[in-house]
C-alpha cells in the first residue's frame, strides 16, 4: 500500500470522528431547549515539517557550482514568476503575491513577506516569514501563518562508473538489510500525560548504487477518549528497483490547544519515484531542504465543540500531506533549474 494511501485513510477516519462529535453536539443542543449559547471561538495550533534531499549532477565549472546557484538572488530562481515578486529596496525581504483572483476567479490575493538569509560560510539559504495575508479581512482575523525553510548542499563526490566491479557491493547490501531489519519504530510514553509518541529513526546511506528504496509510513494516535482511535502502519520495500536518489521525510507535530495536555506525532517516510537521469556516473552533489509551517486557526461553531487535540491532529495530517507532496517536486525543479543555469541554457521552459 502506498504511504499516501495510509495517510489518507487516517485522515478519513479523523474527519469521520470530527463529524460524529459535531453531530452528537447538534443533537444534544436540539434536545435541550434552554441551550442558546453557541460557545466561544477558540484558537487551535497546527504545525507540520518536512525534509528532503535529491542528487544533482554538478558541473565542474568556475562560478557554476551548486553553492553559487544557491547564492543567487531569489528572483533568479525560475520557480518563481518575477511578476509575483516585489522586493523591498536595500533589504533582504521580498513580497510574494499569488494572483489567485486572476487564476481561479476567487476574490483573494494571498501575500507573504519572506526574509532571505544567505550564510556563505555554512553554505545555507534560509527563508522565513511570520507575516502573511489572504486579502480577506475576516479570514485574516482567524488565521495566523508562519514558516521557515532552509536549502543547503553537500559537495560533489566521485561515483564509480557503471559496471565496475565493487567488492563491497554485496557486503553493503547485507549491511543495509540488517539496518532495515532493525528499523522498527519504538513507542515510548511521553512525560506527564500517558499519551504515546511514535519515534522513528532512519539510517541514511551514501551508496547511491546499491541501496534499495524503502517506503515506510507510521501513524500513531493515543488518547483516553473512547471515540478516538487512529493508528495504522506500513513498512514496504521495493525489491529490484533502482537506487533511491530522492528521499523525503515528512513529519507532523500536532500541537494541542491550551485545553488539552495530550501530545500527538505523525511521521511519514517516502522514497518518491526517480525523475530524470540525474546523479549518473561523475560528480554528484546532494541538495537538501528542510521546511516547517506553523498555523493558528480560530474556530467558531460548529468546530469549536471538537476537542482541540483532534482538530490539531486532523489539520496536521492535511498540512503534512501538502508538504509531503510538494517537497519532491520543489527539489526536482530546483535540481533541473540548477543544471539548466549551470549549462547556460534558457530557463523559460521551466516556468
Amino acid at each position: 500500500m502506498d504511504p499516501s494511501a495510509v495517510s489518507m485513510k487516517a485522515l478519513e477516519r479523523a474527519v469521520a470522528v470530527v463529524n460524529r462529535i459535531i453531530t452528537k453536539s447538534a443533537v444534544k443542543k436540539v434536545g435541550n431547549s434552554n441551550t442558546t449559547a453557541k460557545g466561544k471561538a477558540k484558537w487551535t495550533k497546527i504545525s507540520a515539517k518536512a525534509r528532503g534531499q535529491t542528487h544533482v549532477k554538478e558541473l565542474d565549472r568556475a562560478d557554476k557550482s551548486l553553492a553559487d546557484y544557491l547564492a543567487l538572488p531569489v528572483e533568479e530562481y525560475s520557480l518563481l514568476d518575477p511578476s509575483w515578486i516585489t522586493r523591498e529596496p536595500n533589504s533582504n525581504v521580498f513580497c510574494l503575491s499569488a494572483p489567485v483572483r486572476g487564476i481561479t476567479g476567487v476574490d483573494l490575493e494571498p501575500k507573504v513577506w519572506i526574509t532571505v538569509d544567505v550564510d556563505e560560510e555554512k553554505g545555507t539559504v534560509t527563508f522565513h516569514s511570520d507575516r502573511a495575508c489572504t486579502g480577506d479581512a475576516n479570514m485574516d482575523g482567524r488565521l495566523q501563518l508562519s514558516f521557515e525553510g532552509t536549502l543547503w548542499h553537500k559537495p560533489a563526490s566521485k561515483q564509480a562508473p557503471p559496471g565496475r566491479f565493487n567488492p563491497w557491493r554485496k557486503a553493503g547490501n547485507r549491511s543495509q538489510e540488517r539496518v532495515m531489519g532493525s528499523q522498527v519504530p519504538a513507542v515510548h510514553p511521553t512525560s506527564g500525560n500517558g499519551s504515546l509518541a511514535r519515534q522513528a529513526s532512519v539510517a541514511e546511506s551514501e551508496e547511491t548504487a546499491t541501496d534499495q528504496p524503502t517506503s515506510v509510513a507510521v501513524l500513531q494516535h493515543s488518547a483516553h477518549d473512547s471515540d478516538v482511535s487512529l493508528s495504522s502502519s506500513l513498512d514496504t520495500a521495493s525489491a529490484g528497483a533502482a537506487a533511491a536518489r530522492s528521499v523525503v521525510v515528512a513529519e507532523h507535530e500536532a500541537e494541542p490547544s491550551s485545553s488539552s495536555s495530550r501530545e500527538y506525532s505523525f511521521t511519514a517516510l517516502a522514497s518518491p519515484e526517480e525523475h530524470g537521469d540525474r546523479a549518473t556516473a561523475g560528480s554528484s552533489s546532494t541538495l537538501h531542504a528542510n521546511a516547517r509551517v506553523w498555523a493558528s486557526v480560530k474556530l467558531g461553531p460548529p468546530l469549536n465543540v471538537v476537542p482541540g487535540f483532534l482538530i490539531s491532529y486532523t489539520g496536521g495530517l492535511i498540512a503534512t500531506a501538502v508538504l509531503q507532496a510538494l517537497m519532491p517536486t520543489v527539489l526536482e525543479l530546483l535540481g533541473r533549474d540548477y543544471e539548466t543555469w549551470a549549462a547556460g541554457g534558457g530557463r523559460e521552459a521551466l516556468r
